[in-house]
């Protein structure tokens, strides 16, 4: 039994170092939760075999992942607009910005060096500003 606990850890000990490091190369230090849920899983598998084969659909979409962030955003704008406010929300410039950020995030991934945007800073206009 403890030659067994202790082949557990280890497997779990390495699954941990595993899952951390790229994480914590890439500047994003993973959170207590998130630690925990990777120490948990494999002690789950390793109880219930069945366990490992359980799985949730991975969306590809935009559709399923955020349609209710979509709909509130419409709500909000609409009922502002209705109520005389000025227009809030993202707009095409915000667009813009993602797009070349995707970009440079992309270039940067695949080039393993800091890549810089030009981007100028947001224009104050339809009361915001930075």
């Amino acid at each position: 039994m403890r030659r067994i606990a202790r082949r557990q850890n280890e497997v779990t000990g390495s699954h941990r170092r595993q899952t951390r490091q790229p994480a914590a190369q890439a500047g994003h230090p993973v959170s207590e939760g998130v630690r925990r849920e990777i120490e948990e899983t494999p002690h789950a598998v390793l109880a219930d075999p069945a366990a490992g084969r359980h799985s949730t659909e991975v969306l590809t979409d935009w559709v399923g992942r955020c349609t209710d962030a979509f709909d509130t955003e419409s709500r909000e704008w609409i009922a502002g607009r209705a109520a005389g406010d000025a227009p809030t929300g993202p707009s095409a410039r915000d667009g813009y910005a993602a797009a070349v950020l995707t970009a440079a995030t992309v270039e940067a991934l695949e080039s393993g060096r800091v890549v810089a945007t030009d981007l100028e800073p947001r224009p104050a206009f339809r009361g915001n500003a930075a």
